[in-house]
């Protein structure tokens, strides 16, 4: 139900499950990127994936994220910031 809330639905077919795993890399990412952070995009990757996500699970899950503004890419999106 927050998945659904949260837009994540909203343009992508995805099964239930995904949704959840997309959840639980944003809320992953939340917790190493603290608000006005910064972090190279392949570093956030390669921590998340040494932790037993997926690679294109946790892109999704930034991709979503800089959809509703809460990361921001800089440097021709090497380094995502949070934003909220």
């Amino acid at each position: 139900m927050d998945a659904a809330r949260s837009g994540i639905n909203q343009h992508i077919n995805m099964s239930p499950e995904m949704a959840n795993e997309i959840k639980q890399a944003e809320n992953q990412i939340k917790r190493i990127l603290g608000i006005g952070n910064r972090i190279s995009e392949r570093r956030l990757i390669d921590d998340l994936t040494r932790m037993g996500m997926n690679e294109s699970i946790v892109r999704r899950a930034i991709l979503i994220m800089h959809h509703r503004g809460e990361v921001e890419y800089q440097r021709e999106r090497h380094v995502i910031v949070r934003k909220v």
